[in-house]
């Protein structure tokens, strides 16, 4: 269950603390104060007390090497009285907070029974931060009482008992007034039931003192519940904050988003931190209206370990994650998000209050464990040891030479770098890898890329001009294996292997006249298919793939695949097979070699009744081909994708969501050109629920999660979820054993290399 959660953190990109769509009451617009010429991002922040300038520093650092275009507007806030103002918080400092609409706060310390006002409260207060938001989930590698904590503390952050309003009324009286407005707990109930839906959550819970306090929690449970009409999707319940507390220590899986009141709020977030580890591993973040979000460290400022390089930064970097959520910097937010988690799942590379080491390694080694882009970890590295890549690689050279690489191979790589920073990239690869065991060659093969042809990890693209030396480069440099695929051949492939059924599957597509078109031949006859190919004078279209601690690059190139014409198609033995068939299935890469190919057999389909599916692919051909898919789309009764491509097709089509299950939903609402199937949408999401949409409705089909430790190759995964939902699509079994089917073949896949699986399935 934990490592499913942080799969599922890891890769959906509305997993961050909050969403950046939002009711429309809460008018949560955002703009920069940064000048119109200017690609960066003004974010304000207030460093804090204590480590907070240190852990502040830390993640400025991350995000500049990194590359997110933020630029910070820093500003004092904190309990010593700011020199040049003579004050703790400043007129300045909130404006920032106010114009920007987004900032980072560090810890700040809040005298107890003396002093100045609480700043933090001062801040919600002036800033109207109504809800305080926090995520709790378990941590693979750090132990504690649970593994399976997944959920959503969401804290009304105006009034209750932090109304400030308390007095002396005779001495030794002291009278305290807890305020509740229907108005704030309206505000802070609609969050919390559209951040449930907005995020795929089952359950809201409201925590109330009501059957004691009657009038005030009476008045926030009634606000509640008329929220919750309005969400007939999503289970609530109402829960005694003391009965709460049990039944927290006890089985925290019963719980999913909890909403409550200030005082309730500020002690169970705290106790839910706790669960997993503490406040240092908790992320924040507080909403406000007029677009404003303030995401902090709510651990204390620790002044007896500030500056002494002992502090933990998890919390402000997961909290700056979600900042960079807000401002839809996805591709960033995901970066420093995965470093962070597989560097604590690792458990090598620990802050003392985790179990511990030295903390300038500890966040050095983590972009190395995430895979993040090499300039990225060279820029890190020069910035944080004042060491060169060379140096670090010279100390390091006799141990790489005699345990790693051979000296030949190392030539190899010094030869291919022309300018000295790719000579320095590949060298402190090389040293990073032979000292922290990670795979050499697909670390190199990545670098190699990168640095010679703009590759990058966890991508996929068509092949340009510039890439096509590279497929020569790699085979005649590096021991490669070569498997038979191509996106519709794999589901075609593996739905012939989950049937057990000879001639079940028939396929259609364009070889060279080669060495690897014969391979093709020979691999589809192996597995049962029956293949008729075009072939055209262009070599076999090829794609390279490089696999790096489960993460891949991929660049196709078609080649004779892209040759493919419609008049292969219409030869009478070739549409015999067509009209012989009753389920038809294309993956969306064909949108970019035959659309009038795929146009034929969707009309036959739809005229004669039968299942047209196709799959959305890649972001690229949403974006690139929306014209082609979108006269395919009408005659599709079952569109298959991932979250990724979900979200392109839906920021591509102007979808005012970034909901998966809503995007689904709107997916499967689209025109359909023929009546008699209506059109269900799959989406696929890692190791969090399928996604299945139809009818109006929505359904989240449970996935079985794969150790991250049997993980090779996500290269296939897709393509084979498709094959064995069609295996039992066409043995008209129901839509959940579909899904059950694919996950059974997309984990068989992703537990080999390609999209290769063994003799039988053992699915049932």
């Amino acid at each position: 269950m934990a490592s499913q959660i942080v799969r599922r953190l890891a890769r959906s990109r509305a997993s961050g603390i909050f969403s950046s769509t939002i009711p429309s009451f809460l008018n949560r617009s955002f703009s920069s104060t940064a000048p119109p010429e200017s690609n960066l991002i003004r974010a304000t922040l207030f460093p804090g007390d204590g480590i907070g300038p240190e852990i502040a520093e830390s993640v400025k650092q991350i995000f500049k090497v990194a590359d997110c275009p933020i630029e910070w507007e820093e500003h004092f806030v904190g309990t010593e009285i700011d020199p040049r103002t003579q004050s703790f918080l400043t007129w300045e400092s909130l404006e920032s907070v106010r114009n920007n609409k987004v900032g980072l706060k560090g810890p700040m310390a809040t005298p107890i029974g003396k002093g100045h006002r609480s700043l933090n409260l001062t801040l919600r207060k002036e800033l109207n931060l109504y809800a305080n938001v926090r995520p709790c989930y378990s941590l693979p590698g750090y132990k504690t009482k649970y593994d399976d904590v997944d959920l959503i503390t969401i804290r009304e952050n105006t009034e209750g008992e932090y109304s400030g309003l308390e007095h002396q009324v005779v001495r030794g009286v002291v009278e305290s007034l807890k305020i509740i407005t229907r108005q704030a707990s309206l505000r802070v109930a609609e969050y919390a039931f559209y951040y449930a839906k907005a995020h795929g959550r089952q359950r809201v819970s409201a925590i109330h003192k009501a059957n004691i306090m009657q009038k005030t929690d009476g008045l926030f449970l009634k606000c509640c519940r008329e929220v919750a009409e309005k969400y007939p999707e999503i289970t609530y319940e109402e829960v005694v904050i003391d009965n709460c507390c049990m039944m927290l220590v006890k089985n925290p899986a019963l719980f999913d988003v909890l909403v409550m009141p200030n005082l309730y709020g500020d002690i169970i977030s705290d106790l839910c931190a706790g669960l997993i580890g503490g406040l240092g591993l908790t992320p924040s973040c507080n909403i406000g209206e007029g677009g404003i979000a303030l995401a902090e460290a709510v651990h204390g400022s620790a002044p007896d370990i500030a500056g002494k390089n002992l502090a933990n930064p998890t919390a402000l970097l997961l909290s700056s994650v979600s900042m960079l959520r807000h401002l839809k910097l996805h591709d960033k937010a995901d970066k420093i998000q995965d470093a962070v988690l597989k560097t604590i799942a690792e458990g090598k590379y620990r802050t003392g209050d985790l179990g511990a080491v030295q903390q300038d390694e500890a966040v050095d080694l983590c972009f190395v464990s995430a895979n993040i882009d090499i300039a990225v970890i060279i820029r890190w590295h020069f910035a944080r040891n004042g060491e060169s890549a060379l140096g670090y690689f010279r100390r390091c050279r006799s141990r790489l030479l005699r345990q790693v690489i051979s000296p030949d191979f190392f030539d190899f790589a010094i030869s291919h770098c022309f300018e000295r920073f790719q000579l320095e990239m590949v060298l402190f690869v090389i040293a990073v890898v032979s000292i922290h065991g990670s795979d050499v060659l697909g670390v190199l093969l990545v670098n190699y890329g990168h640095c010679m042809y703009n590759v990058k990890l966890n991508n996929a693209i068509l092949a340009e001009d510039k890439h096509l030396p590279m497929y020569e480069e790699m085979t005649s440099k590096f021991k490669v294996e070569f498997i038979a695929g191509g996106a519709t051949q794999n589901s075609i492939r593996v739905a012939q292997w989950m049937l057990q059924i000879p001639g079940a599957t028939s396929y259609m597509g364009s070889i060279g006249k080669d060495k690897f078109g014969e391979e093709m031949k020979k691999h589809a006859k192996l597995a049962g298919v029956n293949v008729h190919y075009y072939e055209d004078e262009l070599p076999t279209g090829t794609c390279a793939v490089c696999v790096l601690g489960g993460e891949r690059s991929l660049i196709a190139n078609l080649s004779a695949a892209n040759c493919y014409k419609p008049d292969h198609l219409k030869k009478p033995e070739n549409w015999a097979l067509v009209e012989k068939a009753k389920f038809y299935y294309m993956a969306g890469f064909f949108l970019t070699v035959s659309p009038e190919s795929i146009l034929l057999v969707a009309e036959h389909a739809a005229a004669k009744n039968k299942i047209f599916a196709t799959n959305l692919s890649a972001p690229f051909i949403c974006e690139f081909f929306k014209d082609a898919q979108e006269k395919v789309l009408p005659y599709t009764d079952f569109v298959f994708g991932n979250e990724t491509e979900a979200s392109t097709f839906a920021r591509v089509h102007g979808y005012e969501t970034e909901s998966i299950p809503e995007i689904a939903l709107k997916i499967s609402q689209l025109p359909k050109a023929s009546g008699a199937h209506k059109r269900i949408t799959v989406i696929t999401q890692g190791a969090d629920p399928v996604v299945v949409a139809e009818d109006g409705k929505v359904r989240l089909i449970p996935v079985v999660p794969l150790p991250k430790e049997k993980l090779i190759d996500t290269n296939g995964a897709g393509d084979a979820f498709v094959g064995g939902f069609l295996s039992q699509l066409v043995l008209e079994k129901p839509i959940e054993e579909c899904v059950r089917a694919g996950c059974y073949a997309s984990n068989v896949i992703i537990q080999r290399s390609g999209c290769s699986y063994p003799e039988k399935p053992d699915f049932k």
